[in-house]
């Protein structure tokens, strides 16, 4: 087809798409506008003549439309049309080959290549005249990249060995490495798009087309590769306290195995200490599946989550995950104000009673602005009740409010509340009573607010309902990770269908809009929320509506651990995300090698407000016991800083923030370093990364296989040392056989009808 249109348009089709269309005539072409004017009035004139007698109208016009085109094209021919296109003289421009020698090029091509494979073929003299052909128009000067640029002199190797692909840093470094000879006139890229490092490529991009420097891709590679599993992401809160059970998500993407059973297994050190079978549905789609884990000890656990590798596979090595999770051996303090003595007061401090991984501090008000105080160590003695400012509030990372009113507090101290949540991060709790929720007049309250319930659809005096009702979990509930009483999901459904019911609650029925209901109660017809949570501003809500599941632990045996357990668990995941007034953290927990680790670090004042007058020490201690110091820079109450880990395993950092007058505080976290399998994820060939370079560029993208007109086409790239050439068209064949073929259409119908 392309031969064909050069043989009738004298030129290629590109060159028309890229050109503009001109006259190359010294005589203004707005002359050309009177063509039509004088070609249809002579027309009229000669046909006017020759048309007398009995000829038809309809014949006459058709004879006179063919002589005007005729004298038309005529006319266009003398103006001498031209094609106007932007190119480069031979050997007078400079185009740099960019060769994408990343790992991901190992992997399959076609009829039996790797991608590299590919790639070095289509390169190879032997084998095309691509590589010569460019030669011969430009000065070239080839490039290797991964992680970053290498030119590629005579005789070095070219192992596809690079961990990582980034055509930001290529691109940027290619830049800064103009060379001395003619200025750049272009890049042409050969990958298989699967770039996994670029972070601003946009900018880089922009600076391109700015600079008017196309950038011309060659996709290599595959769109599917055949059979595969992907473990693509391991989400696990990454710290928890002892005994605590956590619930995360694994992703999953398969392609080639619709219906196969797999399992996903959790081992740690070869151990198999979690799985969970999943049915694969094989449609190159994200596929959650949720995931349990109780770990057993304290200190780091460093886990590994994978598939094992099924027949057929295209790429083994992306079928597992690292998981590094914290089980922190502290003891956060929880604030519980009750408002009068009860059972579920009591039964819920003998369920903490000995747990010593949570610290219950708990108010009792024995009468008017009398308090009775449990749990409280050193100087903190809450003497007045209620603590009075945020800074005596904020030393505790949970709250819990029992059967209190609303009108105890002032309207500081609910703003407080509010902002202890929403600011600080701390988790909240309000449990059901005779003066909880609507009963409590907290309806319309900042406090209601907050809650992940609504308020104020029942009267205060008839919305504490005496009554038996049925705990039972919803379907999001069987999942949480703060009610799983045993591992087994089956047994922990039986568990908590076997508890006795509970007799005094707080009619709620409606849920506010992002909160997940954990538990209803049903009883004759009626339906009532009893457990519900969701996140407020930095940290937690919950409205745990029941007023009497001490009845768990009076009704079953007295060696049934639930009643302990249940709140253990809740109360635990209520302060899991609650902050500390120095926080480490990176932009990932798992890093590979060679990757940079960014560290992150938040100080904070008694108020939880940023605190920049801090002195911030860090310290990186390796796996190998050797220690280093980070230097930080500073933003207000944030530090941050990057490191290069040398090896690999668990890095330890420490930082410690200290201040004339101020008791130094101080903070750990830890990250995980593994061998590169990145090239080995998402690994399929991505051409539409490699249009949309090519397309914001100006420059234009090629298949390889299609790719043999490349050398010819970037010739006519638009770039700052091209120049205008001007093509002639009045001599296109195309032309010709327009006009003798209106002329002898004219003849010949003239001659038919007897007009000659």
């Amino acid at each position: 087809m392309d031969r064909l249109f050069e043989s009738l348009f004298k030129y290629r089709f590109f060159l028309f798409r890229e050109g503009e269309l001109t006259f190359d005539s010294p005589i203004s072409p707005w002359w050309l506008l009177l063509a039509p004017v004088l070609a249809t009035a002579l027309a009229c004139w000669v046909y006017r003549v020759w048309a007398s007698g009995s000829r038809t109208r309809w014949r006459r016009g058709l004879l006179i439309g063919l002589r005007v085109l005729s004298l038309i094209l005529l006319a266009a021919l003398l103006f001498r049309p031209s094609l106007r296109v932007s190119t480069h003289l031979p050997r007078k421009s400079r185009i740099a080959l960019l060769i994408d020698s990343s790992q991901s090029m190992t992997l399959p091509h076609g009829s039996g290549q790797t991608r590299w494979q590919a790639v070095l073929g289509w390169l190879d003299p032997r084998a095309g005249n691509v590589l010569a052909n460019l030669e011969e128009r430009f000065q070239l000067q080839a490039f290797h990249f991964d992680r970053e640029i290498r030119e590629i002199r005579p005789g070095s190797e070219l192992p596809p060995t690079g961990t990582g692909t980034g055509l930001e840093a290529a691109l940027s470094a290619l830049r800064k490495h103009r060379g001395e000879g003619q200025p750049l006139a272009g890049v042409v890229v050969l990958s298989d798009g699967a770039d996994n490092l670029s972070r601003q490529l946009t900018q880089v991009l922009d600076t391109y087309r700015r600079e008017r420097i196309p950038v011309h891709t060659v996709a290599v590679g595959r769109e599917s590769l055949g059979k595969d599993i992907q473990v693509s992401q391991v989400a696990f809160t990454p710290r928890i306290l002892p005994g605590s059970s956590t619930r995360g998500t694994v992703s999953l993407t398969s392609v080639g195995f619709p219906g196969r059973r797999v399992s996903v297994e959790v081992r740690e050190e070869g151990t198999l200490i979690a799985s969970q079978p999943v049915t694969l549905n094989g449609s190159d789609t994200s596929q959650i599946v949720e995931l349990s884990l109780k770990p057993r000890g304290t200190g780091l656990k460093h886990y590994t989550v994978s598939v094992a590798p099924q027949p057929g596979e295209a790429i083994q090595r992306n079928n597992r995950r690292h998981l590094l999770l914290h089980v922190d051996d502290s003891r956060p303090r929880i604030l519980y104000l009750e408002g009068t003595p009860r059972w579920e007061f009591k039964f819920i401090r003998r369920a903490l009673q000995e747990d010593r991984n949570l610290q219950l501090v708990t108010l009792l008000r024995t009468s008017d602005n009398k308090f009775y105080h449990q749990g409280l160590e050193g100087e903190d003695k809450l003497a007045s009740g209620f603590p009075q400012t945020p800074d005596q509030l904020y030393r505790y990372k949970g709250l819990i409010l029992g059967s209190i009113e609303a009108g105890y507090f002032t309207p500081s101290q609910r703003k407080m509340i509010v902002d202890f949540v929403g600011e600080r991060g701390g988790g909240f709790m309000m449990l059901g009573g005779s003066s909880s929720f609507d009963a409590g007049g907290y309806a319309g309250t900042d406090i209601a607010d907050m809650l992940p319930v609504h308020l104020g659809d029942r009267d205060p005096d008839n919305s504490y309902v005496i009554d038996r009702l049925s705990f039972e979990l919803t379907a999001y509930g069987r999942q949480h990770p703060a009610l799983q009483l045993v591992s087994d999901p089956a047994a922990n459904l039986r568990r908590w269908r076997s508890l006795p019911p509970i007799s005094a609650y707080n009619r709620i029925s409606r849920a506010k809009s992002g909160a997940a209901v954990l538990a209803r109660g049903s009883s004759g017809g009626r339906r009532a929320i009893l457990l519900a949570a969701h996140r407020f501003g930095s940290g937690r809500a919950i409205a745990f509506t029941s007023a009497t599941s001490w009845h768990w632990q009076m009704g079953l045996p007295h060696t049934d651990r639930t009643h302990a357990t249940f709140w253990r668990q809740i109360l635990r995941w209520l302060v899991a995300s609650s902050s500390d007034p120095v926080q480490v953290a990176f932009d990932r927990e798992i890093y590979q090698d060679e990757d940079a680790v960014g560290i992150e670090v938040a100080v904070r004042d008694a108020f939880f407000d940023p605190a920049g007058d801090r002195e911030v020490e860090a310290t990186i201690a390796s796996p190998g016991a050797a220690t280093s110091s980070l230097v930080l820079d500073r933003s207000g109450g944030d530090y941050t800083g990057r490191f290069q880990p040398g090896e690999r395993g668990i890095h330890q950092v420490s930082v410690k923030a200290s201040r004339d007058g101020v008791e130094p505080q101080s903070a750990q976290a830890y990250f995980l370093v593994t061998p590169t399998h990145r090239e080995f994820f998402d690994a399929e060939a991505n051409p539409r990364f490699l249009r949309r370079v090519a397309r914001e560029t100006g420059g234009r993208h090629y298949a390889l296989e299609k790719a043999e007109k490349l050398p010819e086409e970037i010739t006519y790239a638009d770039s700052p040392n091209a120049v205008l050439q001007v093509l002639p068209l009045w001599d296109m064949p195309f032309l010709f056989m327009l006009l003798g073929g209106l002329l002898c259409s004219e003849w010949f119908l003239r001659k038919r009808w007897g007009w000659i």
